[in-house]
C-alpha cells in the first residue's frame, strides 16, 4: 500500500465515516500519554514555562506539541506536512523525551483511532483500513526520528505494516503496564485537562458533566490520574448512550451516503 492510497483512506475514514470519533481519539492521545510521569513532568514543565511566559493562566496542555494530530497526518509530502513534522522536530530538540517515550505516544496515536472506534462506532475497522492508518503512523514515525529499535523484528524487518502494528500493541502494553504510574504532575495536567474540558459548562451542571466526562476514561488511568470512580448512574447513562448511538449509526444512517460524499469531494 503506497503513502497515497494510506492517506486516501485515512481521509475517507477521519473526514466522513467516523469524524467525531477519530478526531476525539487523536486528541486523548496526550491526556492518555501523560498517566506515564516521565512524560507528566516533561509537559508539566513545558506548561508552566509557557504559562510564565505569558503571565496569564496556560490553557489546555498539548504535551509539548505545538500543532495538531490533524497536521501531520496531512497529504504525505505536502508542504504542511512538512512543515508541521519540522516544528515538532524543532520543539522534541527543545523538550526532548526518551525514545521509549516518544514510541510509546506513537503506539497510542496509532492504536486509540483503533480503540475508539471498535468502543463507539457501529463497526470496526476492516484489515485494509488499519493497515492504512499503520502505513501512515510508521511513516510519520520515521519523519519524527523515532527509532523502532525496541520492536522485536525492527532488524530484520517487518512484514508489512499489519505486523509493525502488532508488535507495536505489544511492546506499548508491556511499557504502559511497567511504567504508568501517580505523580503529582499527572493530577495536575488531569485536572488541567478537565477544566478545559468542562470551561463552557454552566455552574450548576458542572459536578454532572464531570461524572459524564470521566467515564470515557478508563479505570486504571483515572486511578493514576487522581481522578474519581463515577457514579453507577453516569457508567449506566453514558453506556447506554453509546449503546444507542451505534443502533442509530447502524441501522438509520446509510453508510452509502457517507461513500458517496467522500467521492463527491
Amino acid at each position: 500500500m503506497t503513502l497515497e492510497e494510506a492517506y486516501s483512506i485515512k481521509t475517507r475514514i477521519a473526514e466522513h465515516e467516523f469524524p467525531l470519533v477519530f478526531s476525539a481519539a487523536t486528541n486523548s492521545v496526550f491526556f492518555k500519554a501523560e498517566g506515564v510521569p516521565s512524560i507528566a513532568k516533561l509537559v508539566a514543565r513545558a506548561v508552566q514555562r509557557s504559562s510564565s511566559a505569558n503571565h496569564r493562566p496556560a490553557r489546555k496542555p498539548k504535551a509539548g506539541l505545538s500543532v495538531a494530530p490533524a497536521d501531520l497526518l496531512g497529504r504525505p509530502g505536502a508542504p504542511e506536512t512538512k512543515a508541521a513534522i519540522d516544528r515538532v522536530n524543532h520543539v522534541h530538540s527543545i523538550y526532548r523525551p526518551s525514545d521509549d517515550d516518544l514510541l510509546y505516544v506513537l503506539s497510542l496515536f496509532t492504536l486509540e483511532t483503533l480503540r475508539w472506534i471498535d468502543r463507539f462506532e457501529w463497526r470496526c475497522l476492516t484489515a485494509e483500513e488499519r493497515c492504512a492508518l499503520a502505513t501512515l503512523w510508521k511513516a510519520l514515525g520515521e519523519e519524527l526520528r523515532i527509532p523502532f529499535d525496541k520492536l522485536p523484528s525492527s532488524r530484520d524487518g517487518f512484514r508489512d505494516p499489519l505486523h509493525w502494528l502488532e508488535e507495536l500493541e505489544d511492546w506499548g502494553c508491556q511499557y504502559e503496564e511497567k511504567n504508568r504510574e501517580k505523580s503529582p504532575e499527572s493530577v495536575f495536567l488531569a485536572q488541567k485537562y478537565l477544566d478545559a474540558w468542562l470551561g463552557s459548562v454552566p455552574g450548576c451542571l458542572k459536578r454532572l458533566a464531570r461524572g459524564l466526562a470521566v467515564v470515557l476514561i478508563e479505570p486504571g488511568l483515572r486511578r493514576v490520574m487522581g481522578i474519581e470512580t463515577p457514579p453507577a448512574t453516569a457508567v449506566f447513562l453514558v453506556e447506554t448512550v453509546i449503546h444507542v448511538r451505534k443502533f442509530i449509526r447502524r441501522y438509520f444512517c446509510s453508510p452509502v451516503a457517507l461513500v458517496k460524499a467522500y467521492k463527491r469531494d
